[in-house]
């Protein structure tokens, strides 16, 4: 009896396997028009759209799904593809650890993309990551995921009729939507759940999207508790001011707190000397997107150096000068409105006192150690 299960168990498993190998595998012989079934399997692994156009990926709701036990990857990720269809599908990450990585990632060099009727949950960062332009979410179930639900990088974005619950339970929220493009993203219809002592509360999107309503600045900030009196006294400190609000480095970031945030050209002609890992396509393209993302004027630009490696460097883009990083072993946290960065942050690692942490401030042209774990 014994061998007759493990023989079963065997077959199971390679069945399970071959039918992950079929998946990728119609994915990559897809033609424009080619319709590709999931049907009830589970499948575990990762998936990648490269290339195509005008393909569908369908599944049944309930009973189809894509999921990773690998913390560092994303479930499925759809690169420099056009018209395509994802419908129906359970995306996770099943892990009983934080994963550093999202469910669903969608380049910028992507678009015509429609996500519908899918189940997304279980990121350790994002439940869709978009870059893309033409991009349409809709009908979908997207929760439990660390930060935020959706993060937008692209325009003609519309996001609607889905449901969120519980994202954003380690800073964050439902959707983070980059304000370069926050006039070409279109929210509408969408239901937020989160629960509250057992009651299901739910929220009014006009309402739970308007700045002035959902931060109370005496209720959420004493500013006498950060400042003298005299210091910055233009300055409007309420939580939808700090991109750091909801950090666990909350007052790491706060001491060393950027009031202007650089919005000029970007001095592209003047940058040189790029680690060869480092396209310089990809670079203007990510800062133009993104603009500053650290300390007031700068941008970094993070690589995977190996193993359990990444790197970055930083470009003054009001100069054009770069500046070499240094190695995490999963990531960094930094904003464009603090000098202090964190590399590998506790949250990160499931011994938490133990974790290799680091924190540095950034002076002028280096940085400063704080406090370093590493």
């Amino acid at each position: 009896m014994k061998i007759h299960l493990l023989i079963l168990v065997l077959l199971l498993s390679a069945n399970l396997m071959q039918a992950q190998m079929d998946l990728q595998a119609q994915i990559n012989s897809a033609v424009p028009g080619t319709i590709i079934e999931i049907g009830d399997n589970q499948l575990n692994g990762t998936f990648l759209v490269e290339n195509k156009e005008g393909i569908t990926i369908r599944g049944i709701p309930g009973q189809s799904a894509l999921f990773t036990h690998d913390t560092e990857a994303y479930i499925l990720e759809i690169v420099n593809s056009h018209d395509i269809l994802i419908v129906g599908i359970e995306m996770y990450h099943k892990t009983e650890t934080l994963c550093i990585a999202g469910v669903l990632l969608i380049d910028e060099e992507s678009s015509g993309i429609t996500i519908m009727n899918c189940d997304i949950s279980g990121s350790g960062a994002y439940g869709i990551t978009t870059y893309c332009d033409d991009l349409q979410i809709t009908e979908n179930y997207i929760h439990d995921c660390t930060y935020w639900g959706i993060e937008v990088g692209g325009a003609k974005v519309e996001i609607y009729e889905n449901t969120f619950y519980h994202n954003g339970y380690d800073g964050g929220d439902d959707i983070l939507i980059n304000e370069y493009y926050d006039e070409d993203v279109k929210v509408y219809d969408n239901i937020y759940e989160d629960e509250f002592d057992g009651e299901d509360e739910y929220y009014d999107e006009e309402e739970y999207y308007n700045e002035e309503e959902y931060y109370d600045e005496e209720e959420y900030y004493d500013e006498e508790e950060y400042w003298d009196g005299n210091e910055q006294e233009d300055y409007e400190l309420t939580g939808g001011d700090l991109w750091f609000y909801y950090s666990a480095y909350f007052d790491e970031f706060m001491e060393n707190l950027i009031y202007d945030i650089y919005d000029g050209e970007i001095a592209y002609e003047e940058i040189s000397g790029l680690p060869e890992s480092a396209e310089y396509t990809t670079l203007v393209d990510d800062a133009d997107g993104s603009g500053v993302n650290f300390a007031g004027q700068y941008f970094i630009y993070e690589y995977f150096c190996g193993d359990e490696c990444m790197n970055f460097f930083i470009i003054d883009l009001r100069s054009g000068k770069l500046y070499n990083g240094m190695e995490a072993i999963i990531s960094f946290e930094y904003y464009p409105d603090s000098n202090t960065f964190i590399v590998d942050p506790a949250i990160l690692f499931e011994d938490e006192a133990n974790a290799p942490t680091g924190i540095y401030v950034w002076e002028e042209d280096h940085f400063v150690p704080i406090r370093n774990d590493r």
